[in-house]
C-alpha cells in the first residue's frame, strides 16, 4: 500500500512469533494466557529463546531455522519455565548448589529443559499443534521421573557433571566465535532458556520483596491458565491445571505456599468476573478481597529453642505479606494448651492490616515443659470449632493420637515427623508434613 514502509527481517520474525504464539489459544489456552501479553523482541543475545517472564527474546538466525510448529513449541516451553517458577527457584538453588552464578544458570537450564520437554511430549496435542526441534534437551530419566529441578541438578551434579568450555555468545564484544576448538558456536539443544531479571537476585530486602511479589503474580496467573483450560475444555496441551494441583513435585517451601494458597488465598466468585476474558466473551471468576484469618499452633515446649521461634515468626511475616492476611490466631502447646487469660480460649490474636502490619509481628513464649501435639486436636473437637485449616509448627519431638480431623493440616517440622499413634502405636499419619 502506497506509503507504507516495507516490514523489516526483525519485524517478520516477530510478527511470525506472535500469530504461532495466536494459535495456542485453541489447543493450549494456559500457555496463551501465560504469554499472549509479552512483547517480543530479537536479540542476538541469546542462541534460540528466553524469557525472564516479562518479555520473549528471539534469535533471528534461529527463528528462521524451525517450522511453525516448533515455533508454538518453545512459547509452551518458555510458558511452563514461568509457570512452574524456575527463574525465582534458580536464585534460592544458586546459593546451595556451590557452582559459579553462571555454571549454577547452566546447569539450571539443562536440568529444567529435561524436566520441561518430557511434560511437552507427553502432551496429548504433541505433534498435531505443535512440536518440538528434533535436538532439544532429553533424558531418558530426568524428562521422566516426575522430580523437581532441584532434584535433577543436585542428580546431575553428584554424578559428576561439569559446564561447558566456556565460548563467546552471540554479540559478545571479544568477538565472534572461532572456527574450531572450544570456541566453536554454541550448539542449540536449549530451545529456551530461563532468565532471573536483575532486581530478582541478590540477598537485599529488595530483592526479596521482588521475589516474593513475582511469585505472587506468578500464581495468580498460572491459577487463571488453570481456569481457562478448564472453562474451554483444551487444558491437555497447557497443562496448567496440573501445575496448579501440584503438591509434592517442588521444593519444602512449595508446599508450603500451595497449602496456605489452597485454604487460606483470596476467594474468586462470578460476581466479580475477570475482565481479561471479557472481551472473547469468555466468563470466569475474579479476585474478590475478603479478610482471612490463618490458626496456627506452636510447640512451646523445652526442646524448642529461640532459634525455632525466629523460623516460625519469619515464616508468618512472610505468608501474611502474601497472602494479605488480616489475622493470625497462635495457639502455644506444650503438654498442654496456654490459654489466652483475657478470652479463656487458646488464641493469641495478632493484626496485621491485611498484611502491612506483619514486620512488626511478634511471638510470645508460653510453656516450657513436655511435648504433646493432642491438647489443640481435642479442644477444637470438643469445641467444634471451625479454623478452615491448621499449621502447627513443631521440632516433631512428641506424639499425636491416631484421628481424621475435620480441616487440613500442615506440620511445619525443624527436625523429624510427629510420632503418629501415640506412645506405644503405630497409627496413621494425618495432614501433610512438611520439613524447613
Amino acid at each position: 500500500m502506497y506509503g507504507q514502509h516495507p516490514l523489516t527481517g526483525d519485524e517478520l520474525i516477530i510478527r511470525r512469533v506472535k500469530k504461532q504464539r495466536s494459535k495456542l489459544f485453541g489447543c493450549a489456552p494456559g500457555t496463551h494466557q501465560q504469554m499472549g501479553f509479552l512483547p517480543i523482541e530479537v536479540s542476538d543475545q541469546v542462541s534460540t529463546f528466553a524469557t525472564d517472564a516479562k518479555k520473549i527474546l528471539v534469535n533471528k538466525s534461529y527463528a528462521e531455522s524451525i517450522n511453525d510448529l516448533n515455533i508454538r513449541g518453545i512459547v509452551v516451553h518458555e510458558s511452563l519455565h514461568i509457570g512452574l517458577k524456575h527463574h525465582i527457584r534458580l536464585v534460592v538453588w544458586m546459593k546451595r548448589c556451590g557452582l559459579s552464578k553462571e555454571d549454577a544458570q547452566e546447569l539450571w537450564n539443562i536440568g529444567t529443559d529435561y524436566i520441561i520437554n518430557g511434560m511437552i511430549k507427553s502432551s496429548e496435542n504433541y505433534g498435531k499443534d505443535f512440536t518440538l526441534p528434533d535436538n532439544v534437551l532429553w533424558d531418558d530419566i530426568y524428562s521422566t521421573c516426575g522430580w523437581p529441578a532441584e532434584k535433577v541438578c543436585n542428580d546431575m551434579l553428584r554424578k559428576g557433571w561439569k559446564p561447558k568450555p566456556k565460548r563467546p555468545k552471540p554479540g559478545d564484544p571479544k568477538g565472534p566465535p572461532k572456527p574450531g576448538g572450544v570456541d566453536d558456536p554454541p550448539d542449540t539443544e536449549g530451545c529456551g532458556e530461563i532468565l532471573v531479571p536483575e532486581e530478582l537476585q541478590g540477598d537485599s530486602k529488595e530483592a526479596k520483596e521482588a521475589r516474593a511479589k513475582e511469585e505472587q503474580d506468578i500464581n495468580n496467573r498460572v491459577a487463571e491458565a488453570a481456569m481457562l483450560e478448564k472453562q474451554i475444555g483444551q487444558g491437555k496441551g497447557g497443562m496448567f491445571d496440573k501445575i496448579f494441583k501440584s503438591t509434592g513435585k517442588t521444593t519444602p517451601a512449595e508446599h508450603i505456599r500451595y497449602f496456605l494458597k489452597k485454604h487460606f488465598s483470596h476467594v474468586r466468585s462470578y460476581k466479580r468476573p475477570n475482565k481479561r476474558f471479557l472481551h472473547r466473551k469468555i466468563y470466569l471468576p475474579g479476585k474478590i478481597k475478603t479478610p482471612h484469618t490463618l490458626y496456627t499452633c506452636i510447640d512451646s515446649s523445652a526442646s524448642m529453642g529461640q532459634d525455632e521461634f525466629e523460623k516460625c515468626r519469619k515464616n508468618l511475616v512472610r505468608w501474611a505479606k502474601e497472602l494479605g492476611l488480616s489475622k493470625i490466631r497462635v495457639a502455644y502447646v506444650d503438654s498442654e494448651i496456654h490459654m489466652n487469660p483475657d478470652i479463656g480460649k487458646p488464641w493469641y490474636d495478632i493484626d496485621l492490616k491485611n498484611g502491612t502490619g506483619a514486620d512488626a509481628m511478634e511471638l510470645d513464649i508460653y510453656g516450657g515443659g513436655g511435648t504433646s501435639f493432642d491438647p489443640i486436636f481435642d479442644y477444637l473437637e470438643k469445641n467444634n470449632e471451625d479454623v478452615g485449616g491448621l499449621v502447627y509448627f513443631t521440632d516433631g519431638m512428641g506424639w499425636v493420637s491416631e484421628r481424621n480431623p475435620s480441616f487440613p493440616v500442615l506440620w511445619i517440622t525443624t527436625y523429624c515427623a510427629p510420632r503418629f499413634g501415640g506412645r506405644s502405636d503405630e497409627g496413621k499419619p494425618f495432614g501433610k508434613v512438611v520439613h524447613i
